[in-house]
């Protein structure tokens, strides 16, 4: 906290408790539902596997391992498959903080400054990550896709860049305009350019995920970049404020349709 100069990681879950359950409750009840009634019953078993699994953040497991389950080949794409990134980010949190603590006892026991040790060790887990992303893409993309160890890098550049905030502040605005421009372009370019046809994620994720952290390192310095007025469109900003609750229901509406 800012005003206080602490953490606290119960107000932290509170915070995102209340801000993602109520909606991703919701679709998980309403997808159970009209599965339910929609689906065949091979299907309707899978369904309600997921719906535990996403219930508690461990569905991009349960599909990682559907994906490599011989019987399971025949059945159809799962009603629930969009909250895997869910779970990989709730996972994250909950092994995050206990980094973050063990490097706190760490840095005190070592009298090292404990920013730059947990920016080391954070640095390193996400190079592993990439790494074994990378290896695992290559010899087993279907399991890749949904393995939070193959997912861990793209959320360590965001924590990292957490710890670069205050130097970035003094970041010069051509800087800024050059950063956030490159980041657009890489966003726009991976959501365009890359297909069905590249191995995802490996080292194609770098595309999207450095991107979107030139953008936010940008406007860390200054809203005023090109970049950061077009994202400041009304236009923009309505659909940011609706983004959580489209992906939520986009999936599932679009594979119930089927049926």
């Amino acid at each position: 906290s800012v005003k206080t100069g602490g953490i606290s990681i119960a107000d932290f879950y509170a915070r995102r408790a209340r801000r993602l359950l109520p909606a991703a409750s919701l679709v998980l009840i309403v997808t159970a539902v009209l599965g339910w009634a929609l689906l065949p019953g091979p299907d309707r078993l899978n369904l309600g596997t997921d719906v535990i699994a996403a219930t508690f953040y461990v569905i991009n497991w349960a599909l990682a391992i559907r994906s490599v389950d011989y019987l399971a080949e025949d059945a159809a794409p799962s009603a629930l498959q969009h909250y895997w990134s869910l779970s990989v980010e709730e996972q994250f949190y909950v092994v995050w903080p206990l980094v973050i603590i063990v490097g706190l006892v760490l840095a005190r026991r070592l009298s090292v400054r404990a920013k730059p040790l947990l920016f080391g060790v954070l640095s390193v887990i996400a190079l592993a990550s990439l790494t074994y992303s990378v290896v695992h893409t290559a010899a087993s993309p279907a399991t890749a896709y949904f393995y939070t160890t193959t997912r861990v890098w793209e959320l360590a550049i965001g924590a990292l860049l957490a710890f670069l905030v205050l130097r970035l502040t003094a970041l010069p605005r051509i800087a800024a305009e050059v950063l956030s421009g490159i980041g657009l372009v890489l966003v726009l370019g991976g959501a365009f350019l890359l297909d069905e046809k590249v191995a995802w994620p490996g080292s194609w994720a770098l595309v999207p995920t450095v991107g979107a952290a030139l953008i936010i390192a940008a406007g860390c310095s200054t809203q005023r970049t090109v970049t950061a007025r077009l994202l400041s469109l009304k236009p923009m900003v309505w659909i940011g404020g609706l983004s959580y609750a489209i992906y939520l229901w986009h999936w599932p509406l679009i594979t119930l349709a089927q049926q």
